[in-house]
């Protein structure tokens, strides 16, 4: 919502916050919820008041606003046309679902640095292995990337910038890593939506090759496609090794967090967006 009132007078109406009325502080807290963003950095300032109170209930209301934001935005991904979905963005969407507060350059300044080492020594490299090798390098072996199997279902391993600070994943977060990577870097890789997990795909009119980024970017053959498949009990169908929309490869994140949650009060949050994925 729009607000006409002056930075002195939010300021003013924020310090009421203090009161110790109930009923005054429900009414004043519905104003500052009324103003939306524009009470943000009013409330930002006064979290670091020395008043335990007042830090309390502005801490709660800035959670609040700023988490309605967050729910219009990943809905507006949700009915988004597939070719106006951003990955990048829609991951951070989701990772403000339960941090409200985090930049954008959590995610978006380690991948700069990630494409920037690998950048730096593909000069001249043409043949699609190759490239894969030294991407591989960088990501796996200089930043130490992995699959966490034994926290399989902390959500670290699956929001993004926790992904990039801890260097740990599952299947869709570290194909997704790596996607993005590469597009910083021209690469044609895409993600691959198989119904047991998310791998990668190196695609031009005179390459096809699939990785594996949750072992070490390992390149599968069609062999190795179709045991992958049938360990989990699945036939081969060439749709199971199509490319994935970044909105399936949300959508995949989005599920994975759901089954983290199972139980919480998050889950149920995040449930109607994966129904607007789904049903869109």
């Amino acid at each position: 919502m729009t607000s006409t009132k002056t930075p002195e007078e939010i300021e003013a109406l924020v310090s009421l916050l203090a009161d110790e009325d109930p009923r005054i502080y429900e009414i004043v807290a519905g104003h500052v919820r009324e103003l939306g963003d524009t009470a943000v950095p009013v409330l930002e300032r006064w979290i670091e008041d020395s008043d335990a109170r007042i830090r309390m209930r502005c801490r709660h209301l800035l959670q609040e606003i700023r988490s309605g934001e967050v729910d219009k935005e990943l809905e507006a991904i949700a009915h988004a046309p597939d070719d106006e979905v951003d990955l990048e963005h829609g991951c951070w969407v989701i990772a403000r679902t339960e941090y409200p507060g985090l930049p954008l350059a959590a995610i978006s300044d380690p991948l700069d640095r990630i494409a920037s080492d690998v950048a730096s020594r593909l000069s001249g490299v043409a043949e699609p292995k190759d490239q894969i090798q030294i991407l591989n390098h960088v990501l796996f072996t200089e930043w130490r990337f992995r699959r966490d199997y034994r926290s399989y279902y902390d959500t670290d391993n699956t929001f993004l910038h926790r992904v990039l600070e801890l260097r740990s994943g599952v299947s869709v977060s570290l194909a997704t890593l790596y996607v993005l990577v590469a597009k910083r870097l021209g690469l044609p890789i895409y993600g691959v939506g198989m119904p047991n997990g998310v791998l990668a795909r190196y695609g031009d009119s005179e390459t096809d090759l699939f990785l594996d980024p949750s072992v070490g970017g390992r390149i599968l053959s069609r062999r190795d496609l179709a045991q992958y498949l049938s360990s989990a009990g699945y036939y081969f169908k060439d749709g199971y090794i199509s490319n994935a929309t970044s909105r399936e490869l949300l959508l995949r994140t989005l599920q994975h967090l759901m089954v983290s949650y199972f139980g919480h009060e998050h889950g149920t949050r995040l449930l109607k967006y994966l129904e607007h994925f789904r049903t869109r």
